[in-house]
């Protein structure tokens, strides 16, 4: 008999069109911009800094969301329970919103699930409440080990909501989702751990680079449900962001207010713009080496590629620049693809293409002429014979030598030659 498994459908048209309403509902939240207390707890900084930095973003499925909704819903559930057996709870400030703490600068935030007083095995003291939901296994492990031990991060996340908002108790409910069985733990405040968790969350907010990896194989468990690991492992885009931020531009830095500034606008950092340059620590798979400005006063970093290629990442394409568009959607393979690795004797060289670009700052057009007449119109300009170059490089129907005594580089296309130096100190 055929086995028709593989093309059936496996969810009713019901479940589909409910589960493309959560998904197109979650998609349509704003992203918070902001690094979160409740995701502070995670082992690794790197995952933290990037999503601070816009480089990444929560892939959910509809279902997901629809997941997250009953945990949301849950909490109306738990409220009610407490109040029940006679606690008085807060869940909302004045304005009907949950209670919101925020730190470093504003650009740290949380929003707790409230407060309650009245809770049996205190009934005097204040508790900060967290309520969360749990599969079966997760349940059976907190259980077990405890909260700081089985959920690192929501233990984190309520040593900051108790550290900002003054608190010493806090009350952590758990349901399971299987069999609605239930699990509380009082916690205690610990003003050690929770400013270390303060001060990891001030280093990721002032970091200009990606913390270390937490495994350096893209297949690491600790990876596999990262929502940045094509950026951080690098196995294709060159830069691989969902697009491109002001966040991830060496021209913007977080300042007070929760604000971001633009250093090159002296503005607030809110809309991309054409002097966007990527941090370098966002590409994986080059060096900075050297940094540039063209003639009308945009800023050029230059790379050296593990692979020895020499190359710029700026906003002038006609000079053989990479602008942060053309990095989000070339290959890393694909980067300076137009031209052979500059050789001599073996040893990869300079980008002469972009080096003597007449787009860069201080390289200027010393004569041009035809072929014949290069070698003398090079005596003429320097007083000596052309000799052997130091570095060569070849393109499409163009070729090029620089001669590093007279830092200037002979380009020839053509018939045509050029003679360009610059007076950039070597």
């Amino acid at each position: 008999m055929t086995d028709l498994s593989t093309v059936l459908p496996t969810k009713s048209a019901t479940v589909e069109a409910i589960e493309a309403y959560w998904l197109k509902r979650g998609k349509s939240e704003k992203q918070r911009g902001y690094l979160g207390a409740s995701s502070i707890g995670r082992a690794c900084s790197r995952e933290l800094w990037y999503s601070f930095r816009k480089c990444s973003t929560p892939d959910f499925s509809g279902r997901l969301y629809r997941l997250f909704n009953r945990g949301h819903r849950e909490e109306n559930t738990f409220v009610e329970e407490l109040r029940g057996i006679g606690c008085e709870v807060h869940e909302f400030d004045s304005d009907g919103n949950q209670f919101e703490v925020i730190a470093c600068d504003g650009h740290f935030k949380g929003h707790t699930d409230g407060a309650a007083l009245g809770v049996p095995e205190a009934p005097k003291t204040w508790h900060l409440l967290e309520m969360k939901t749990s599969s079966k296994a997760l349940f059976a492990k907190v259980k077990k080990e405890g909260c700081e031990v089985a959920k690192p991060e929501h233990f984190a996340q309520m040593q900051v909501y108790m550290h900002l908002t003054g608190l010493k108790r806090a009350l952590y409910m758990v349901v399971s989702k299987d069999n609605d069985e239930l699990y509380t733990e009082r916690l205690k405040y610990d003003s050690v751990k929770s400013k270390a968790i303060i001060d990891k969350a001030q280093s990721i907010i002032n970091a200009t680079a990606p913390p270390e990896r937490i495994a350096n194989r893209v297949d690491a468990y600790a990876c596999q449900f990262c929502d940045a690991k094509a950026l951080c492992h690098g196995n294709d885009i060159a830069v691989r962001v969902p697009a491109l931020s002001c966040r991830q531009c060496v021209h913007a830095s977080p300042v007070a207010d929760g604000v971001w500034n633009c250093a090159k606008h002296d503005n607030d950092a809110t809309e991309v713009c054409d002097h966007h340059l990527f941090l370098p620590g966002l590409i994986n798979f080059a060096e900075p080496t050297d940094s540039l400005k063209n003639k009308d006063g945009s800023d050029v970093i230059e790379f050296t590629s593990h692979d020895g290629v020499v190359w710029q990442h700026g906003p002038d394409s006609s000079a053989g620049q990479y602008n942060s568009h053309a990095l989000i959607t070339h290959s890393k393979d694909l980067i300076f693809p137009s031209v052979e690795k500059p050789k001599v004797n073996g040893v990869t060289g300079p980008n002469l293409e972009a080096k003597f670009s007449l787009q860069q700052d201080g390289v200027t057009q010393k004569w041009k002429g035809t072929v014949d007449n290069v070698r003398k119109a090079f005596e003429d300009c320097y007083g000596s014979s052309m000799g052997k170059p130091d570095h060569t490089q070849e393109g499409k129907g163009w070729s090029a030598a620089e001669f590093t005594e007279h830092r200037c580089c002979v380009i020839i296309y053509g018939n045509t030659a050029e003679i360009r130096d610059t007076d950039i100190p070597y």
